[in-house]
Parts: C-alpha cells; sequence; structure tokens
C-alpha cells in the first residue's frame, strides 16, 4: 500500500500549523509501511513541533537504528538533544549528520547557532561552499548562509554577517516564488499561534498530573524548512519551500 497520500496530507496539515493531525497522519502511514523512512521523518519533526519529545525521540532513535548511513536521522537527533539543553549531544549528532552528507546545510546551521563563537574555520569553509555553490539544493544553500551570518556576527563582523543574512532570505524568497508560494503574514501568525497553543495544552496537562515540565528550550529558527520539506524526501539534500528569517 502506498504511504504518498498520507505523507501528502501530514504535510499539508503541517503547512497550516495542524502538526497533531500531521502527526496521526505519519502514523497512519507507518502502519502500512514501517520501513518508510520518509513518513518517520515526517513523524519526528510534528512530534518536535509539538515539543513532544518522547515521540521525537523514539521516532528518531528507529531512523538511525534502521537508516544508519542516513544524514536526516542524526540531523533530527541533534533537534531533539537541542531541545532537551544537550548541547555537547546536539554538537555530536549534528557533526554525525555532516558526516554522512557534508553539505547538509540544516547541520551546519545547527552547529553554528549552538557555539557562533566556538565555530572553527573547517565549519565556515565548510558553509561557504555549500552557501556559494549555485548547483546545491536551495534549502542547503538557506541553511549555509544562515550559519554564515551567525559565525561573522559572534566574530562581530557585521557587514559580513548582513551579507549572507540578506543572501539567506533573498534565496528563499526567490524559491517560494518559483513554487508558487507567497509569503503571508497573517498564515505564518496563525501556524505560531498554533504552536504556541499545543505546547500550552502539553505543559498544562503535565501540570495537572503532578509531574514536573520538563525544560523545553527548542529554538524553532534552526529549522528553516522544518515540515517545509516533503517527508517522502527522506534525503535532506533535496530542494523543498524554505523559511525566511527576518
Amino acid at each position: 500500500m502506498s504511504t504518498e497520500p498520507w505523507c501528502r496530507r501530514g504535510l499539508e496539515r503541517a503547512r497550516r500549523g495542524d502538526f497533531a493531525g500531521a502527526a496521526g497522519d505519519f502514523r497512519r502511514a507507518l502502519a502500512a509501511a514501517p520501513d518508510d523512512q520518509a513518513a518517520w521523518q515526517g513523524l519526528a519533526r510534528a512530534a518536535l513541533a509539538l515539543q513532544d519529545l518522547r515521540e521525537a525521540s523514539r521516532a528518531v532513535e528507529t531512523m538511525i537504528t534502521r537508516f544508519p548511513d542516513s544524514a536526516v536521522g542524526h540531523l533530527l537527533a541533534g533537534h531533539v538533544d537541542k531541545a532537551r539543553g544537550n548541547t555537547a549531544g546536539a554538537m555530536q549528532s549534528y557533526r554525525r549528520a555532516l558526516a554522512c552528507d557534508g553539505g547538509a546545510g540544516e547541520a551546519l546551521f545547527g552547529l553554528a547557532d549552538l557555539e557562533p563563537t566556538a565555530a572553527d574555520p573547517e565549519l565556515a569553509h565548510q558553509a561557504r561552499q555549500v552557501a556559494d555553490d549555485s548547483s546545491a539544493p536551495v534549502p542547503d544553500r538557506v541553511n549555509a548562509a544562515f550559519a554564515l551570518a551567525r559565525i561573522f556576527d559572534a566574530a562581530r563582523d557585521f557587514a559580513a554577517a548582513m551579507d549572507y543574512l540578506t543572501t539567506a532570505n533573498e534565496l528563499a524568497r526567490t524559491d517560494l516564488a518559483r513554487q508558487g508560494i507567497v509569503y503571508d503574514p497573517a498564515e505564518v501568525a496563525a501556524q505560531i499561534s498554533a504552536t504556541m497553543a499545543a505546547y500550552t495544552r502539553r505543559r498544562a496537562s503535565t501540570a495537572a498530573a503532578g509531574s514536573p515540565a520538563r525544560g523545553c528550550h527548542t529554538h524553532f529558527r534552526d529549522r528553516p524548512a522544518a515540515l517545509g520539506d516533503d517527508p517522502h524526501r527522506a534525503d535532506p539534500r533535496q530542494p523543498s519551500p524554505g523559511r525566511s528569517r527576518g
């Protein structure tokens, strides 16, 4: 049975900010095809958006076990560790993702965002190669450019930081326009509100159960592609809509 309809619907729901509905669709896809890496990726990203770190962790662990040579499992493991405040673990996972795929822009940004002042010259060089490569997938170029903006900002080279920040936003907007996607501030605000509401409900239910709420420190700015990635593209280097940052 094809999982594509479920994954496509999960993606559309996620784009509308319905992460709970998206997670349900990806679970249905996995019930039909437990080895569908794209569905596991979609579920992990939806769970992260809902701040459900337990389900995100299970999905990520399954991905790494079943697809150890794929960058995306290690990348999402980094996101989970970052959400838990485990900086060392997150950085280790991001480096594993880069070992699998040296052009994984999301992992480059993850490293630069966590420790911009400690970014080594090799990381900056790697990010520059991806950002300046016109043949590289646009989401990777966007993330790499944002990584360079963070690195240069930490080095107080504000002119260079602004150049790469501008480059990242222009790349993202151009790619979205090519796909016929127009930036809608009201839609973005609705997605943010949906995410915040889901997180608030989760914290309230945890407190009501008498369990201490976990300290979640997810910074979603490190995932410009996030759930905009087509979950049937398990390789994070495949082109997908990016999200621009101010």
